[in-house]
């Protein structure tokens, strides 16, 4: 009986996703309905989960009891974000790619499919490739050693995004309208707007969503596909295996869905063969995203080491992808020789597809 409630609920749920998509824009829910929503299928299909584990703990009592003073959520966030580095720093050591954390509060780069405003989730982790430097005058008040603000480098890249954090000073007993909030984000990620249908995309990355919803207290880390949530772990921060449970959703996700990291997966392979590093963004160079096609993505690199000479790196993935910057290559090398040394217009493409399966251009 309980299976059966469940899986009527969960229908329901994609039903209603699904005509969204279909049908065109319409207003979204309350942030309190999809929330509500939300915890009924969760529970219904026992993926409402309290953790349960063992080792270190995220905070000491003592240190956790002092969040409670901190009574906006820009200081709140200010006072946490060395925590949350330590973490991310850990999953990308686990990963062996970089992962950055970028607060992101105050700027707006979530796309309203119903044409309402963007908006602005307090949090990102993603790859230094992924995200736009960015800070502002009410950012410098509240940075500190390693901070780094900004913005998503482009919605086109939101497939490549790690997890969104969203903070709340607290949730309290009702914690039904701040999961519906960061719900939304995933919402607006895995929706295909009309002028992306000839974008190069991987489309698994815009359908998996991993939040992770925080106050004072501990954290919600919710898996969301296809703009429904399907799995929610919480805790608190003093919980025992704190740690290790965030490193990990920062690193695997749950375990339970593919973490596909195509785009990730192919600038470090080429990167690697072509001894190149991807910049930093920073004051100085904002964002290494230059732009997107329908068969790749461009990132500005340098030559074997941060202040290198810099040039640009087309992206693909998959056989047509290559087969089109093939044919981009060509045109390039005869537009050199007709006009001299193009090297400053032509894009550095990887040859090394003649000898791989999986194919990166």
């Amino acid at each position: 009986m309980v299976q059966q409630r469940s899986e009527m609920v969960q229908q329901r749920s994609e039903i209603s996703h699904i005509e969204q998509l279909l049908t065109g824009p319409k207003s979204s829910p309350t942030p309190s309905t999809l929330g509500r929503t939300a915890v009924q299928v969760l529970e219904a299909s026992q993926n409402w989960i309290r953790l349960q584990g063992t080792g270190d703990a995220v905070l000491q009592h003592q240190v956790a009891a002092g969040l409670a003073a901190f009574r906006t959520e820009r200081s709140l966030v200010q006072a946490f974000t060395p925590h949350l580095q330590r973490l991310v720093q850990r999953a990308s050591d686990a990963l062996g790619i970089p992962l950055v954390l970028v607060n992101t509060e105050t700027h707006a780069y979530f796309k309203d499919p119903h044409g309402g405003a963007a908006s602005a989730p307090d949090m990102l982790v993603t790859h230094p490739a992924f995200y736009r430097w960015k800070c502002g005058n009410d950012d410098a008040n509240f940075s500190g050693p390693g901070y780094l603000f900004g913005e998503g480098a482009s919605w086109c890249l939101r497939d490549c995004w790690e997890v969104i954090i969203e903070w709340k000073t607290s949730m309290g007993s009702d914690h039904c309208g701040a999961l519906g909030e960061a719900i939304e984000y995933a919402r607006r990620k895995s929706y295909v707007f009309k002028n992306e249908e000839n974008v190069a995309a991987d489309v698994q990355g815009r359908q998996f969503t991993r939040l992770m919803l925080c106050d004072h207290k501990g954290f919600h880390l919710v898996l969301c596909h296809g703009g429904q949530a399907v799995r929610c772990v919480f805790g608190e921060w003093i919980d025992p295996g704190s740690v290790q449970a965030l490193v990990d959703f920062f690193s695997r996700g749950f375990q339970t869905e593919s973490l596909n990291r195509a785009w990730v997966d192919a600038i470090k392979l080429l990167c690697g063969q072509l001894n190149l590093v991807v910049i930093d963004p920073c004051q100085q160079e904002p964002s290494c995203f230059l732009g997107s096609g329908g068969c790749g993505r461009v990132f500005r690199v340098c030559e074997g080491f941060h202040g290198g000479e810099q040039c640009a790196l087309k992206v693909g993935l998959g056989d047509v992808a290559c087969s089109q910057i093939r044919e981009e290559w060509s045109k390039y090398e005869e537009f050199s020789s007709d006009f001299g040394d193009a090297r400053e217009a032509v894009i550095s493409v990887s040859k090394h597809f003649e000898a791989s399966d999986r194919t990166f251009a």
